[in-house]
Protein backbone atom coordinates (compact mmCIF):
# COMPACT_ATOMS: atom_id res chain seq x y z
CA UNK A 1 0.00 0.00 0.00
CA UNK A 2 1.59 3.70 -0.81
CA UNK A 3 4.15 1.52 -2.56
CA UNK A 4 5.55 4.25 -4.56
CA UNK A 5 5.16 6.85 -1.92
CA UNK A 6 7.01 5.05 1.00
CA UNK A 7 10.12 4.52 -0.96
CA UNK A 8 13.78 4.83 1.24
CA UNK A 9 15.53 7.54 0.15
CA UNK A 10 19.13 6.18 0.51
CA UNK A 11 20.99 9.54 0.64
CA UNK A 12 19.02 12.23 2.16
CA UNK A 13 20.96 14.80 3.55
CA UNK A 14 20.44 16.03 6.76
CA UNK A 15 18.58 19.17 7.53
CA UNK A 16 17.90 19.34 10.71
CA UNK A 17 18.89 17.87 14.06
CA UNK A 18 15.62 16.02 14.84
CA UNK A 19 17.51 12.45 14.37
CA UNK A 20 20.87 13.15 16.08
CA UNK A 21 19.92 11.33 19.39
CA UNK A 22 20.88 8.72 17.32
CA UNK A 23 24.70 9.99 16.86
CA UNK A 24 24.76 10.07 20.82
CA UNK A 25 27.53 7.89 22.74
CA UNK A 26 25.26 4.90 24.29
CA UNK A 27 22.29 5.27 21.45
CA UNK A 28 24.44 4.96 18.21
CA UNK A 29 22.33 3.56 15.83
CA UNK A 30 22.96 3.73 12.29
CA UNK A 31 19.58 1.63 10.95
CA UNK A 32 17.58 3.94 13.83
CA UNK A 33 18.81 6.96 11.91
CA UNK A 34 18.64 5.98 8.26
CA UNK A 35 14.65 5.20 9.61
CA UNK A 36 14.79 8.39 11.26
CA UNK A 37 15.17 10.64 8.27
CA UNK A 38 13.28 8.51 5.96
CA UNK A 39 10.18 9.32 8.48
CA UNK A 40 11.31 13.22 8.97
CA UNK A 41 11.19 13.46 4.81
CA UNK A 42 7.97 11.85 4.18
CA UNK A 43 6.81 13.55 7.18
CA UNK A 44 7.60 16.88 5.11
CA UNK A 45 6.62 15.53 1.97
CA UNK A 46 3.15 14.41 3.17
CA UNK A 47 3.20 18.01 4.58
CA UNK A 48 3.34 19.75 0.61
CA UNK A 49 0.36 17.24 -0.42
CA UNK A 50 -2.59 18.74 -1.49
CA UNK A 51 -5.16 18.70 1.60
CA UNK A 52 -7.30 15.36 0.39
CA UNK A 53 -7.71 11.86 0.98
CA UNK A 54 -4.16 10.99 -0.77
CA UNK A 55 -2.94 12.94 2.61
CA UNK A 56 -5.44 11.90 4.42
CA UNK A 57 -4.60 8.15 3.47
CA UNK A 58 -0.51 8.51 4.11
CA UNK A 59 -0.65 9.93 6.80
CA UNK A 60 -3.28 7.37 8.25
CA UNK A 61 -0.43 4.67 6.47
CA UNK A 62 2.73 5.98 8.39
CA UNK A 63 2.80 4.65 11.45
CA UNK A 64 1.90 1.18 9.97
CA UNK A 65 4.70 1.63 7.15
CA UNK A 66 7.00 2.91 10.50
CA UNK A 67 6.70 0.15 13.00
CA UNK A 68 6.77 -2.32 9.40
CA UNK A 69 10.46 -0.96 9.53
CA UNK A 70 11.23 -0.99 12.62
CA UNK A 71 10.00 -4.94 12.83
CA UNK A 72 12.97 -5.03 10.02
CA UNK A 73 15.54 -3.14 11.89
CA UNK A 74 14.74 -5.59 14.89
CA UNK A 75 15.46 -9.25 15.34
CA UNK A 76 13.40 -10.02 18.74
CA UNK A 77 9.42 -9.20 17.54
CA UNK A 78 8.10 -10.62 20.72
CA UNK A 79 9.51 -8.01 22.75
CA UNK A 80 7.39 -5.29 23.85
CA UNK A 81 8.14 -1.75 22.08
CA UNK A 82 9.42 -0.60 25.66
CA UNK A 83 12.08 -2.98 25.39
CA UNK A 84 13.50 -1.85 22.13
CA UNK A 85 15.83 0.79 23.10
CA UNK A 86 15.86 3.34 20.00
CA UNK A 87 11.99 3.18 19.47
CA UNK A 88 10.82 5.52 22.43
CA UNK A 89 13.67 8.14 20.53
CA UNK A 90 12.71 7.15 16.94
CA UNK A 91 8.73 7.95 17.59
CA UNK A 92 9.62 11.38 20.02
CA UNK A 93 12.09 12.08 16.97
CA UNK A 94 9.52 11.75 14.33
CA UNK A 95 6.67 13.44 16.33
CA UNK A 96 9.48 16.58 17.22
CA UNK A 97 9.97 17.06 13.46
CA UNK A 98 6.11 16.44 13.20
CA UNK A 99 5.03 19.69 15.00
CA UNK A 100 7.96 21.78 13.02
CA UNK A 101 6.57 20.98 9.79
CA UNK A 102 4.68 23.60 8.51
CA UNK A 103 1.42 22.27 7.29
CA UNK A 104 1.46 19.37 9.02
CA UNK A 105 -1.86 17.48 8.98
CA UNK A 106 -0.44 14.12 9.87
CA UNK A 107 -1.73 13.27 14.20
CA UNK A 108 0.93 12.08 16.45
CA UNK A 109 2.79 8.74 16.45
CA UNK A 110 1.83 6.22 18.43
CA UNK A 111 4.00 4.62 21.21
CA UNK A 112 1.73 2.03 22.77
CA UNK A 113 4.89 0.18 25.06
CA UNK A 114 2.94 -2.66 25.88
CA UNK A 115 2.24 -3.91 22.01
CA UNK A 116 4.95 -5.68 20.23
CA UNK A 117 6.14 -5.86 16.78
CA UNK A 118 4.28 -8.65 15.55
CA UNK A 119 1.08 -7.41 16.75
CA UNK A 120 1.86 -4.20 14.67
CA UNK A 121 2.45 -5.95 11.95
CA UNK A 122 -0.72 -7.93 11.90
CA UNK A 123 -2.17 -4.34 12.83
CA UNK A 124 -0.54 -3.27 9.38
CA UNK A 125 -1.90 -6.60 7.69
CA UNK A 126 -5.44 -5.74 9.20
CA UNK A 127 -5.26 -1.74 8.02
CA UNK A 128 -4.68 -2.61 4.29
CA UNK A 129 -7.58 -5.56 4.47
CA UNK A 130 -9.73 -2.74 5.59
CA UNK A 131 -8.57 -0.53 3.16
CA UNK A 132 -8.63 -2.62 0.41
CA UNK A 133 -11.75 -4.45 0.86
CA UNK A 134 -13.92 -3.17 -2.01
CA UNK A 135 -11.03 -3.41 -4.37
CA UNK A 136 -10.75 -6.57 -3.31
CA UNK A 137 -14.13 -7.69 -3.16
CA UNK A 138 -14.05 -6.35 -6.99
CA UNK A 139 -11.75 -8.84 -7.86
CA UNK A 140 -13.21 -11.92 -6.47
CA UNK A 141 -16.31 -10.63 -8.47
CA UNK A 142 -14.52 -9.99 -11.89
CA UNK A 143 -15.51 -12.07 -14.39
CA UNK A 144 -11.76 -12.96 -14.90
CA UNK A 145 -10.86 -15.42 -12.43
CA UNK A 146 -7.24 -14.97 -13.43
CA UNK A 147 -5.97 -14.88 -9.82
CA UNK A 148 -8.63 -16.68 -7.82
CA UNK A 149 -5.85 -18.78 -6.13
CA UNK A 150 -4.19 -15.99 -4.99
CA UNK A 151 -7.29 -14.29 -3.48
CA UNK A 152 -8.10 -17.06 -2.03
CA UNK A 153 -4.97 -17.62 -0.38
CA UNK A 154 -4.88 -13.86 0.94
CA UNK A 155 -8.58 -14.41 2.57
CA UNK A 156 -7.62 -17.36 4.45
CA UNK A 157 -4.43 -15.60 6.10
CA UNK A 158 -6.99 -12.68 6.87
CA UNK A 159 -9.58 -14.99 7.94
CA UNK A 160 -6.97 -16.49 10.37
CA UNK A 161 -5.89 -13.43 11.60
CA UNK A 162 -9.68 -12.27 11.88
CA UNK A 163 -10.04 -15.23 14.30
CA UNK A 164 -7.45 -15.07 16.07
CA UNK A 165 -8.71 -11.46 17.41
CA UNK A 166 -12.04 -12.81 17.73
CA UNK A 167 -10.97 -15.02 19.79
CA UNK A 168 -9.02 -13.04 21.91
CA UNK A 169 -10.83 -9.56 22.34
CA UNK A 170 -14.09 -10.41 21.64
CA UNK A 171 -15.12 -13.48 24.19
Amino acid sequence: MHENFFVKKGNISETSNYCNVFDIKGKENKRAKELCNNLVQFLKEIAVKPAGEERNNLCSYLPYWLYDEIWGIHSDRKKNIEHIPFVKDLIDAGNNARSKIPNNKCSRLPYYSHINLDKWKKRKISYIYFKKYNEIEGMINAPKKDNCNNHYKYLNNIASLYKSYNQSNCT
